[in-house]
C-alpha cells in the first residue's frame, strides 16, 4: 500500500504549522526520517505501506507542530500553578485538553 501526500494535506487544512520551515536541517531530517520508519516497522512489520517522501515530511512536521503546542500547553499550565518546573501532569492535563 502506497500512502499518497493527498491524504495527509488534509490535516493541514487546519492552519499553517507552528514551526518554522529552517528547523529542519539536513541532520534533523535524517535523523527524523530514520526514527519515523523505525515506527513505521513497529505498525507495518510486513512493510507493506511504503510512505512518499512528501508523506514522511508532512508527518515530521505534523509531529514536531503537537509536541509544541502539547509542550506549550503544558508550560502554561506549570505557570499557572506557580512553579517554573514542567512536571508530568502538566503534560497529562495539556493532552487532555488538546
Amino acid at each position: 500500500m502506497r500512502v499518497s501526500k493527498d491524504i495527509v494535506l488534509l490535516f493541514f487544512m487546519s492552519g499553517p504549522p507552528v514551526l518554522p520551515e529552517d528547523i529542519y536541517t539536513t541532520e534533523v531530517l535524517k535523523t527524523s526520517i530514520h526514527q519515523l520508519k523505525r515506527v513505521m516497522k513497529e505498525v507495518d512489520p510486513s512493510g507493506s505501506i511504503e510512505l512518499e517522501a512528501e508523506v514522511e515530511f508532512a508527518l515530521l512536521h505534523l509531529l514536531d507542530d503537537f509536541v509544541y503546542r502539547i509542550t506549550q500547553s503544558a508550560v502554561l499550565c506549570a505557570d499557572h500553578r506557580g512553579s517554573d518546573a514542567l512536571e508530568v501532569s502538566d503534560l497529562k492535563l495539556s493532552l487532555e485538553m488538546d
